[in-house]
């Protein structure tokens, strides 16, 4: 796929994220208070949150990882 052709629920998302920075301080704040009551919604934004501070980091053999789970 093109770089400039998006699938619908990429452009569905950026569009989103674009009507949520034209508003005021104050309805995003109502917005995510509102989100954060969503407590499915708030585990798939940790979890995205979480693998973007972490896509930095070197990866580890997943043998490694089982070893230590032990």
């Amino acid at each position: 796929m093109l770089d400039n052709q998006k699938e619908p629920h990429e452009a569905e998302a950026e569009l989103l994220v674009r009507t949520l920075e034209s508003t005021s301080e104050e309805t995003r704040t109502q917005f995510f208070q509102l989100l954060a009551r969503k407590r499915d919604w708030m585990e798939d934004l940790l979890d995205s949150a979480t693998v973007e501070q972490r896509r930095s980091e070197s990866s580890r053999p997943l043998d490694d990882v089982l070893k230590e789970a032990k």
